[in-house]
């Protein structure tokens, strides 16, 4: 792809990652319309989110520097059950025995689809997406603090993000409507799911780095573009849009997508 094309994807992947909406679906979207390949799909995916990954890391230094350092202070495992590390650890868990199983099922199910089905999924997705940040909006009760946040609460959290595999379904917002049924305060939300992202998206990439044997085939050169390319425009934008995420009904932006998506695949772009 020339630098254009790798600097739009860049920048989709760096806007989306941050809003409860499927950053993968809209940069396969885009990919799509440029007509790219899509048996490269996958492996573009990962570069871009390795990208957001390392802008997470960095927004979140101080913070991740200080669940390390409270993380190696512990000395059993009722109080590391107890702990964000128990939170972040049972999340991952949780996130492999529903994620792996429906990454397998869909990989199965989708093989071969033409574009047009794979748009109507995307957009189907997108849907469920809105649906889960709907039902948020009735949970007023909102009371738990980041240092409420343990074992169980991280299971529960990591099932729902398994779901987040699915085609057009949105990490962020899985998790962030884990932990609004859970009661955590909107502060709460934010921190421990985004933070969720760097561990989840670092499993993954290594995942099908070793799993995929065709991995390595791609240029690494264009991958290191991809992954600079959402780095930089996800580090300008982290701050802003979570920000934004926390003010407006994305409920609605997410349901106006999949519709989109849904009436493009039926009028048969491709």
């Amino acid at each position: 792809m020339d630098l254009f094309q790798i600097l739009i994807l860049g920048l989709i992947q760096g806007v989306t990652e941050w809003l409860p909406m499927s950053s993968k679906t809209f940069d396969s979207y885009a990919y799509i319309l440029m007509g790219g390949d899509t048996a490269k799909t996958v492996y573009i995916l990962l570069y871009l989110h390795l990208g957001t990954m390392v802008a997470a890391t960095i927004y979140f230094r101080k913070r991740l520097i200080e669940i390390l350092k409270s993380s190696l202070k512990l000395r059993d495992l009722k109080s590391a059950a107890n702990s964000q590390f128990g939170f972040y650890f049972a999340a991952l868990v949780a996130t492999g025995l529903v994620g792996i199983p429906l990454l397998l099922l869909q990989k199965f199910l989708f093989e071969g689809l033409n574009t047009r089905l794979i748009l109507a999924i995307m957009g189907f997705g997108l849907l469920f997406t809105a649906y889960l940040l709907h039902s948020q909006k009735g949970k007023k009760i909102h009371e738990k603090t980041v240092s409420q946040a343990g074992a169980k609460e991280g299971f529960i959290t990591g099932l729902f993000q398994g779901l987040s595999v699915l085609v057009g379904v949105s990490r962020s917002g899985t998790t962030t409507t884990a932990l609004a049924w859970q009661k955590f305060t909107p502060e709460a939300i934010f921190e421990l799911s985004f933070i969720l992202s760097i561990p989840t998206v670092l499993a993954a990439e290594l995942l099908f780095y070793f799993a995929d044997i065709n991995f390595s085939s791609f240029d690494l050169v264009e991958g290191f573009m991809f992954t600079l390319s959402s780095f930089i425009f996800g580090y300008l934008t982290i701050g802003i849009l979570i920000s934004f995420a926390k003010k407006f009904n994305l409920a609605v932006v997410a349901a106006v997508f999949g519709i989109m998506m849904i009436l493009a695949s039926l009028a048969g772009v491709s």
